[in-house]
C-alpha cells in the first residue's frame, strides 16, 4: 500500500473512532526484523551512515537528513500519517527533529548488533513505547544482554523522552536478532530473541500491564557455533513461522504459536554461513543471504522438502559479502551488500518462484550515503490491516488476487480496473490486453468500510515455437552430444534474439522456475529424453515454454585389430567385420577387405543406417613391414651365483619376441636372474617373418675349494668354463707369483705347485676369454 492510500485508510479509521488522538494507530518500524499476524511495512527508513528512505509516495525517495549512524541495528517509529516520531540505533534515541531525545543516550544496545533494537507500543497506551535492545558478542566480558527502556511521548512538549525505566534486564546470553510477533489475541505482543549458544527461542510478552521480564523459552534448533550470535530473525506474515539465520550455523525454520510464545518443529534449511533472512509478502517463499558472498537463495515453503527447494536467484561475480534483507512497502525486498556501499539491490517480485523474481543489482542509489550490513525492517500496525496480493502478470495467464492478512472479509468487492468485477474472496482474472491497471478491493473491518488499491502491469506473453526432435549418433550407452543452440532460431520464430533469450532445461518444473538450466552442448542422460525450452524477454518476467525430444541411435561398433604386419616381399589382407551397410577405405576401396603391400596408416569407415539416420565408425590401422631379426650384440652381466643377466640387441623393423630356451618367449630383450651356464638366445618375428639365434655362456667361480682328499671340492675351476675350451685361467699367490695355468677344457687346479701341496690361504685368478674379455678375482683354499 502506498503512503497516500495508507493515510486514507487511517483517516477513515480515525473518523469512525470519533477523531481519537492522532497517534492512536501507529506504524512501528523495526531494525532488521519482520513482523507477524497482519504485516504492514514501515514507510520511513533511517539506517547505515545517515542514509534514509521514504516510501510514503509508493516509491522510495532518498532521505539525507537523518542523524543515525549504525553498522547494523536501527529502528524508526512513525505515526499514522507516516511521519517520524523517533528513531534509534540501540545506543541513542533521536526525536522527530533529529535531535537526541532527553535521557536518550546510554542505552545498552550496540550499533554492531545485527538486529539489535526494536520498538513496541504498550497495548492500550498511545504514549508509552518500549525500546528493546540486545548487545553484541555474548561471549565478551561486560556483555549487557537483552534489555528494554521506556519512552514517554507526553514528555518534552510531545517530542518524547526516555524515562527512568531504562535498560531493564530481561535475559543474558542472547544473540543479535530480535523480532516482534503479534499475540493471537490481536492486542499483546511478543518480542522474540535467540539464545547463544543454545539456540533457544526467548519470547518476552508485552501487555497493557507492561513487559513480563520472564521470557517463554523453547527449542529453536541445534547449538550454535562460534559467531553464531550474528544473523537475523523474521516471522512469517501469518505469525506461525520463525526463520533465523546465523554465521557458520546455517538457517533454522520453526513453527511458532502466537498464543503461547512457544516455538517447535524446527528444521535446518542449510548449514552454510548466513546473515539475512526475509519472507515474501505472501509468506510462501523465504529468502536468505550468505555472509561470505552475495549469494541469495530462495526457498519454497510449500515444497515437500523445503531445504532441497533452494534456488540461487542472485547473479554471480559479486565481490562483496552479503548483508541484510528487508521487505518494503512497495512489496519489494531490498538487500545490502557489505561494506559501505552507496546503493541497495532489490528483488522486484519476491512472490514469484525462481529467477523470474527479478533480482536487480544496485537498483536504488542512496544519494551519496552508505550502508554496512544492516537494513531497517518491517513495521507493525496496531490495527490489523490488509494489502492486496497479486500473482501472475502475463497476458493470457489468470492473475490471482487475495488479501494478505487475517481480515475477516467474507464479502469483498474487487474492481480489476478493466471494467470487470468479482465478489469472490480470492478471485482470478484474465486480462484481455497488456497495460497498467489499478485494482481495488473493498471490504469492511470492524464496521468501517475499507478500500485498498494496487497497481499492476499485464505484460505481453512471448511465444515459443516447437522445434523438430533431434536425432544423433551415440555411444554404446545411448549417449550423444547435442548442440541445442541449433534449435534456437526455430523456437524464437518471429521473435528477435536481441530482445529474447532461450534457456534449456531437463524438467518442466525447472523451466517454469528458470533454474538449473543446461549448457547448449548437452549430453543426454536418458534415451529418449525430453528437453524443455524457455523463451524469456531480456526485460520482464513473462515466458513461454515448449519442448522437443532427443533421440540417440547407437553408432556402429568397429572391433578389429589396431595393427597388421607383412613380411618383406609379401602382403597382408585386412578384413573389416561383416554386417555394416557400407565400407570406405582410405585407399578408395569400398570392399570389406583390402590387400596391403606397403607400410603406413590406413583408415576404414563403416556406415550403418538405422532409424532414418546414418551413423558411422572410423578406425585407423597401422601396417608395418616386418624384417627377419638379426642378433647384433648380446650384453652379458655374469660372475654372480644367480643374479646374472643378458640383454639382446637386434636389428630389423619387425615386432620381435625373445627366448633363452626356444619354448618360452617374452617381448622384453632382457633376461634376469640367470644361473651360470650355457644359453641359446632366440629372437623370433611375431609375424613369422624369421628367427635368429646365438649361444652365450654365463660364468661364475667358486669362492673356495677344499683339496683334502675327501673327494669333494678337490679342484678349483670356473663354472661353465668347459663351454669355452679356449678360455685361459691363471692362478697366483698373494705376491703375484704364477702358480698354475689351465684352459676351459681342463679339470682345474688341485692346490699343488710342482707336486707340493700349498697352504690354506687366499689365491688370485685371471680369466682370459676367447673374445678378449678378462676377469680377475680371488678365492680361498681350505684344507
Amino acid at each position: 500500500m502506498d503512503g497516500k492510500k495508507l493515510l486514507s485508510f487511517f483517516q477513515t479509521c480515525l473518523h469512525s473512532f470519533m477523531k481519537v488522538w492522532q497517534n492512536a494507530f501507529l506504524c512501528l518500524f523495526f531494525s532488521c526484523l519482520s513482523l507477524s499476524y497482519a504485516q504492514e511495512i514501515g514507510p520511513v527508513w533511517y539506517f547505515g551512515n545517515n542514509a534514509g528512505l521514504d516510501f510514503n509516495s509508493g516509491v522510495p525517495v532518498v532521505l539525507t537528513n537523518g542523524a543515525l549512524v549504525s553498522d547494523e541495528g536501527c529502528a524508526t517509529l512513525t505515526d499514522a500519517n507516516g511521519q517520524i516520531m523517533f528513531y534509534t540505533n540501540g545506543n541513542t534515541v533521536w526525536n522527530k527533529d533529529h535531535v537526541v531525545m532527553d535521557n536518550g543516550t546510554g542505552l545498552f544496545g550496540n550499533v554492531s548488533s545485527a538486529q539489535g533494537v526494536v520498538i513496541v507500543q504498550r497495548p492500550g497506551s498511545n504514549t508509552i513505547f518500549y525500546v528493546f535492545t540486545v548487545d553484541t558478542q555474548p561471549v565478551d566480558a561486560g556483555y549487557k544482554g537483552l534489555r528494554y527502556s521506556e519512552v514517554d511521548m507526553t514528555l518534552d512538549s510531545g517530542l518524547g523522552a526516555v524515562t527512568s525505566n531504562k535498560n531493564i534486564f530481561i535475559a543474558t546470553a542472547i544473540g543479535e536478532m530480535l523480532t516482534i510477533v503479534r499475540h493471537s489475541n490481536g492486542t499483546d505482543r511478543w518480542v522474540a530473541a535467540v539464545g547463544y549458544p543454545d539456540n533457544k527461542i526467548y519470547a518476552t510478552l508485552i501487555t497493557a500491564a507492561g513487559v513480563n521480564t520472564t521470557p517463554v523459552v523453547s527449542d529453536g534448533g541445534p547449538a550454535l557455533s562460534n559467531y553464531g550470535w550474528m544473523g537475523a530473525m523474521k516471522v512469517s506474515p501469518d505469525g506461525t513461522k520463525l526463520a533465523h539465520s546465523h554465521l557458520f550455523s546455517g538457517v533454522q525454520l520453526s513453527d511458532f504459536d502466537p498464543a503461547t510464545g512457544l516455538a517447535d518443529n524446527y528444521i535446518t534449511l542449510t548449514t552454510d554461513s548466513m546473515y539475512g533472512v526475509e519472507f515474501s509478502p505472501s509468506g510462501k517463499l523465504l529468502y536468505t543471504s550468505s555472509y561470505t558472498s552475495s549469494t541469495i537463495n530462495q526457498y519454497n515453503l510449500e515444497a515437500a522438502d523445503i531445504a532441497a527447494s533452494a534456488i540461487n536467484i542472485s547473479p554471480g561475480n559479486q565481490i562483496h559479502d552479503g548483508g541484510g534483507l528487508q521487505l518494503a512497502t512497495d512489496g519489494k525486498i531490498y538487500f545490502c551488500r557489505y561494506n559501505l556501499l552507496d546503493a541497495l539491490d532489490v528483488i522486484n517480485s519476491p512472490d514469484v518462484l525462481g529467477i523470474t523474481c527479478n533480482y536487480q543489482i544496485n537498483a536504488l542509489y542512496l544519494g551519496g550515503k552508505t550502508i554496512n550490513s544492516g537494513l531497517p525492517a518491517a513495521t507493525q500496525v496496531q490495527k490489523m490491516t490488509a494489502v492486496i496480493m497479486a500473482d501472475k502478470f502475463c497476458l493470457s495467464d489468470a492473475t490471482e488476487f487475495s488479501l494478505s492478512s487475517v481480515v475477516d472479509a467474507n464479502s469483498v468487492t474487487w474492481n480489476f480496473g478493466d471494467g470487470n468485477f468479482s465478489n469472490e474472496v480470492n478471485p482470478t482474472h484474465v486480462y484481455a490486453s497488456i497495460g497498467t491497471y489499478t485494482v481495488s478491493a473493498s471490504f469492511t473491518i470492524g464496521g468501517v468500510p475499507q478500500t485498498l488499491f494496487k497497481t499492476i502491469e499485464i505484460l505481453e506473453m512471448p511465444t515459443a515455437t516447437q522445434p523438430p526432435d533431434m536425432t544423433a549418433c551415440g555411444d554404446e550407452n545411448g549417449q550423444a552430444v547435442f548442440d541445442l543452440s541449433t534449435q534456437r532460431t526455430t523456437i524464437l520464430g518471429p521473435l528477435q534474439l536481441v530482445d529474447f533469450s532461450v534457456g534449456f532445461y531437463t524438467s518442466l518444473e525447472d523451466a517454469k522456475a528458470g533454474v538449473n538450466f543446461i549448457t547448449e552442448q548437452y549430453t543426454n542422460t536418458s534415451n529418449p529424453q525430453t528437453i524443455y525450452a524457455r523463451v524469456s524477454p531480456d526485460a520482464g518476467i513473462c515466458h513461454a515454454i515448449t519442448s522437443f525430444i532427443l533421440n540417440v541411435v547407437r553408432k556402429p561398433v568397429l572391433i578389429m585389430p589396431d595393427a597388421f604386419a607383412f613380411c618383406q616381399n609379401s602382403s597382408v589382407t585386412i578384413t573389416a567385420p561383416a554386417g555394416f551397410s557400407a565400407y570406405v577405405w582410405s585407399t578408395g576401396a569400398t570392399s570389406q577387405s583390402i590387400v596391403v603391400s606397403k607400410a603406413g596408416s590406413y583408415t576404414i569407415t563403416v556406415y550403418q543406417v538405422s532409424g532414418g539416420i546414418t551413423c558411422e565408425a572410423v578406425k585407423t590401422i597401422t601396417v608395418t613391414e616386418a624384417a627377419k631379426p638379426e642378433i647384433t650384440y648380446i650384453e652379458i652381466n655374469d660372475w654372480t651365483d644367480n643374479k646374472n643377466s643378458i640383454v639382446v640387441t637386434v636389428s630389423g623393423s619387425g615386432n620381435y619376441e625373445y627366448s633363452i630356451n626356444g619354448i618360452n618367449y617374452q617381448t622384453s630383450p632382457v633376461f634376469n636372474g640367470l644361473l651360470p651356464g650355457k644359453y641359446t638366445v632366440y629372437v623370433n618375428d611375431i609375424n613369422n617373418c624369421g628367427t635368429d639365434k646365438q649361444e652365450v655362456v654365463v660364468l661364475m667361480y667358486p669362492r673356495f675349494f677344499t683339496p683334502n682328499g675327501d673327494g669333494k671340492n678337490e679342484v678349483w675351476t670356473i663354472k661353465a668354463a668347459f663351454f669355452e675350451p679356449n678360455m685361459k685361467i691363471h692362478i697366483f699367490d698373494r705376491y703375484g707369483k704364477l702358480i698354475y695355468s689351465f684352459n676351459g677344457s681342463e679339470p682345474g687346479w688341485n692346490g699343488e705347485y710342482n707336486g707340493h701341496r700349498l697352504p690354506s690361504t687366499d689365491y688370485w685368478f685371471l680369466v682370459e676369454r676367447s673374445d678378449g674379455r678378462e676377469h680377475k678375482g680371488h678365492f680361498s683354499m681350505i684344507r
